[in-house]
C-alpha cells in the first residue's frame, strides 16, 4: 500500500539528545518533543540550529497498550469516563 506523503504537523527537530521547540526568542531545547510542526518549519529550524528532522507517524494503540498506559500514567477509572 502506497502512503500519501504528509507534510503538515508530523515533524520535530532533534539536536543531540534534545528536541528543539520554536519560541519567541528563536528556539529552545526540551527533553521530549512537545509540539510537532509542518515539514517546512521543521526543515528551516533544523538548518538554523544544526538539527535533524524527524517524522512522527500515527500508530494505532491496542487495548492492551492503552491499559498499560493508563496504569503508567496513574489515571483512575473515574477519570476515564468523561
Amino acid at each position: 500500500m502506497n502512503e500519501e506523503i504528509k507534510v503538515n504537523g508530523n515533524f520535530a527537530v532533534r539536536v543531540g539528545n534534545m528536541w528543539a521547540k520554536r519560541d519567541y526568542e528563536g528556539a529552545k531545547l526540551t527533553e521530549q518533543p512537545d509540539s510537532l510542526m509542518k515539514f517546512a518549519d521543521a526543515y528551516k529550524l533544523a538548518k538554523k540550529i544544526g538539527g535533524k528532522v524527524h517524522m512522527f507517524k500515527p500508530k494505532e494503540i491496542s487495548e492492551a497498550e492503552i491499559e498499560s498506559l493508563i496504569l503508567a500514567a496513574g489515571i483512575k477509572e473515574s477519570e476515564n469516563e468523561d
